[in-house]
C-alpha cells in the first residue's frame, strides 16, 4: 500500500491529533503526530482491504528503524492481529504490545536509545 487515502488519513488524525489540529495538512503536524496518523491510517486502510478481499491478511506496513549512523539496525511493524513487532535482521521478531498505543510507546522507547523510526512505511511492505 504505497499511499494513505483520505479516509485513511481522516482516520489517523482521529486518534492521534488534537481536534482543533484535524483537517490541517499533514505538513502542518508535529512529526509524532504525522508518524502516528500515518501508521494508524495505513493500518486501518489495510484492515478495510482485507476485509473487502483485496490483500491477503498479514503484517501490516513496516517502519524502518535506524541507528545514529543511519543503518537499519531493526523494523517496527504490526500483523493481522494487532500486535506489534519489533524485528532485528537475521534473528526473530519480538511482540513488544499489542495496539496503536504500543506502537507509539515502542517508538518512543526506540528514540530514547538514540534509534529513528521512519515516518513512512518501508516501499517494500
Amino acid at each position: 500500500m504505497a499511499e494513505l487515502s483520505e479516509a485513511g488519513l481522516h482516520f489517523g488524525e482521529a486518534f492521534c491529533v488534537p481536534e482543533e489540529k484535524q483537517g490541517l495538512p499533514l505538513a502542518a503536524l508535529t512529526p509524532d503526530e504525522q508518524a502516528c496518523a500515518l501508521r494508524v491510517g495505513l493500518d486501518f486502510q489495510r484492515r478495510v482491504d482485507e476485509a473487502l478481499g483485496a490483500v491477503p491478511p498479514g503484517e501490516g506496513p513496516a517502519f524502518k528503524v535506524t541507528g545514529p549512523a543511519g543503518h537499519t539496525v531493526a523494523r517496527l511493524t504490526m500483523d493481522g492481529a494487532g500486535n506489534v513487532l519489533l524485528c532485528v535482521p537475521d534473528r526473530s521478531c519480538a511482540v513488544v504490545g499489542q495496539g496503536v498505543e504500543a506502537a507509539v510507546a515502542a517508538e518512543n522507547t526506540l528514540g530514547l536509545l538514540g534509534l529513528t523510526v521512519a515516518s513512512s512505511p518501508e516501499a517494500n511492505s
